[in-house]
């Protein structure tokens, strides 16, 4: 398997790019592709058999995905695949990456979650709303309007955690009357957001170089519908941290700042040196492989080339293993 190969074990590219009648677990590699290009493209890794499939979706539709590949959720065995600049999300078939039927006619769609099985929601970077779909038919129900846009969603319980990188808030929306429910304030550019336990969430907040706010990570307590903040940590003058992650135990957190930085979850500071230094590197994209225990980070090198794509033992650092992937990869989404 892909995860115990050592590090010049690289998944193999067939020399004839042959999709199988049917491909059930592996790792989905979302490779955004160039602003306005229209070159985003979604690859496949079959972990058992250490094959590396590339651009699945033009191979089973003989047609191209369309403009930045942002996000990807499997919601009820298909595949849902937010294309951020193409106003769309494109629903396949996980089993062969047929196309079954695409959303259109969304503004700028960055994250889609499954509320039920009958109901997702999906945020959006220019329509200050999140647009409601009807999962038996894939269609839009209605919005939910919102002071800015929104990023990224967490489900707890009946409650739809959302931020918005353009204020200083999270919001809560009740999902059975799909209506904003409560608020909290943090700082500026509230983006990720994690749960820890059942009680327990980590906000980071990008903060802003032009309104002169430090980015932060936030630890906040939100159980029945009430929220508390408790513990800040601020980041330092320009520092940018992105890509916040959990490992599988909810032990330690990781996140990207030019380097690859690790926290336990107990600290009570921000780490001063890197957990794994990325040498030069233009570190981009990073996911969590909880079966595996490894990170995948993406180096995208001039935004031109294709990325090249790293996994690091999450314990200590160590590289375990390398590939190639296409142009600009994003996020990685592991199933199995």
């Amino acid at each position: 398997m892909l995860g115990t190969q050592s590090c010049d074990k690289a998944p193999q590219v067939p020399p004839l790019v042959v999709l199988p009648d049917s491909l059930h677990e592996g790792i989905y590699v979302l490779n955004e592709g160039n602003f306005q290009s229209g070159n985003a493209t979604l690859d496949f890794i079959d972990v058992y058999n250490n094959m590396y499939y590339t651009d699945v979706f033009k191979q089973a539709n003989n047609k191209v995905l369309g403009d930045v590949l942002q996000s990807m959720s499997i919601i009820n065995d298909k595949l849902y695949l937010v294309v951020n600049n193409s106003g769309k999300v494109e629903v396949l078939d996980k089993r062969n990456f047929i196309s079954i039927s695409t959303i259109a006619g969304l503004r700028s769609p960055r994250y889609i979650e499954a509320v039920s099985s009958n109901k997702a929601y999906i945020s959006d970077l220019y329509d200050k709303a999140i647009t409601v779909i009807d999962l038996s038919n894939n269609s839009v129900l209605k919005k939910i309007t919102f002071p800015s846009w929104t990023e990224n969603m967490l489900l707890s319980g009946s409650i739809m955690l959302v931020t918005c990188p353009n204020s200083n808030f999270i919001y809560s929306i009740d999902i059975f009357k799909d209506q904003i429910k409560d608020s909290i304030q943090l700082s500026y550019g509230t983006h990720s957001i994690l749960q820890e336990n059942d009680s327990t969430f980590w906000v980071l907040c990008d903060g802003s170089q032009t309104k002169k706010i430090n980015a932060t990570l936030h630890k906040l307590f939100f159980s029945n519908h009430v929220f508390r903040l408790i513990k800040s940590y601020p980041f330092e003058g320009d520092d940018k941290p992105s890509k916040l992650v959990l490992n599988k135990n909810k032990t330690a957190l990781y996140w990207l700042k030019k380097d690859i930085y690790k926290m336990a979850v107990t600290d009570s500071m921000l780490p001063k040196n890197p957990f794994v230094n990325a040498n030069g590197k233009n570190f981009y994209g990073l996911s969590f492989d909880n079966t595996y225990n490894e990170l995948y980070v993406s180096d995208v090198l001039d935004y031109m080339q294709k990325s090249k794509c790293y996994r690091f033992n999450a314990n200590t650092g160590q590289l375990n293993g390398l590939f190639n992937a296409g142009i600009i990869t994003g996020d990685f989404y592991f199933n199995y």
